[in-house]
């Protein structure tokens, strides 16, 4: 080849290892600056992706944007991987402390709703027995109270704390409400367990049901009958006594006469002929009601006719 055109030709080249040499740092710096917005970006997606972290976790939130934003303005180099570091660090622990707040603010929403169901269910049959149940309201009203705090974004960890503490105390109180409904349905069924003993015994002892008498209020049956041989009226009250007992009242020509499942009575005066009721309970015995006898005022102790409570002749109660 030509002499000078290869001088030409090393000359040409030299230029262009200048210009390479030239252009190095400028692509240097273009693919480090490309590496910084990707790194930035990568942790804005992670973010994008974990859901509504920052409510969750405001605080974390405030520091992870802080560090963002030191991240973007860093130079590429020593400065910005730094930064990136603590980014990162901040960001998982942010992430993971905002997923463990969701979690126990979604469980313990989630038994909020369980325990007002269960207060529900308990109310509900409470109201369609009849039973009474004072603490049912205020049970309502802090079931009502939680949805509340629970209701919005999260409340921070001292109110769900709080929150679990009241719950603890709800479902307490929904487990003092369930025995207490219990307690009164078994009183109810023996209730009813005497009270149909006394009407399937009355017409043995000379006393005749009245139709359309027999009555319920709250935890009280009533009926009335009439004595066969004169219709002479004598009503009937069956309800709670003492000691969780059941007591048989009878009311005729203004007094009462009452038969309580007890060992001891309290006297009243008696002006009903004394073989019917003796024999009322008589039958009833033969039917294994077994009662404490018949005790009225002005009637000596040594003529009360008396039997021992075997409670095994009562119901024990339902299964719920």
């Amino acid at each position: 080849p030509d002499e000078q055109a290869v001088r030409r030709g090393r000359k040409d080249a030299a230029g262009l290892e200048r210009r390479l040499a030239a252009l190095a740092p400028a692509v240097a710096g273009a693919l480090a600056e490309k590496q910084r917005r990707d790194a930035v970006g990568a942790v804005r997606n992670q973010l994008a992706a974990a859901g509504p972290h920052a409510a969750f976790d405001p605080e974390g939130a405030l520091r992870v944007t802080g560090l963002l934003t030191k991240a973007e303005a860093a130079a590429p180099g020593s400065a910005f991987t730094a930064v990136f570091r603590a980014l990162t660090a901040e960001t998982t622990a942010h992430l993971s402390a905002a997923a463990a707040n969701r979690a126990a603010f979604e469980d313990l929403r989630a038994r909020v709703d369980a325990a007002g169901g269960a207060l529900d269910r308990v109310l509900a049959e409470a109201a369609a027995e009849g039973a009474p149940l004072p603490g049912g309201q205020n049970a309502r009203f802090a079931v009502g109270r939680l949805r509340q705090t629970l209701g919005g974004d999260w409340p921070g960890a001292g109110a769900l704390a709080s929150a679990e503490q009241d719950l603890a105390q709800l479902v307490g109180s929904i487990r003092t409400l369930t025995t207490e409904l219990e307690v009164w349905l078994r009183l109810m069924d023996r209730i009813a367990a005497v009270a149909g003993a006394v009407i399937d015994a009355a017409p043995k002892a000379g006393l005749r049901l009245v139709p359309g008498s027999l009555e319920r209020d709250g935890d009280r049956v009533t009926f009335r009958t009439e004595r066969a041989a004169d219709e002479s009226p004598l009503t009937v009250e069956v309800g709670p006594a003492e000691n969780d007992e059941v007591a048989i009242v009878y009311h005729g020509s203004g007094s009462d006469f009452r038969t309580a499942f007890a060992a001891d009575g309290e006297e009243k005066h008696c002006d009903l002929t004394e073989e019917i009721l003796t024999q009322l309970h008589t039958e009833l015995e033969a039917a294994d009601i077994a009662t404490s006898g018949l005790r009225w005022e002005g009637k000596p102790d040594g003529r009360l006719r008396a039997a021992q409570v075997r409670p095994e002749s009562l119901p024990r109660g339902r299964e719920r």
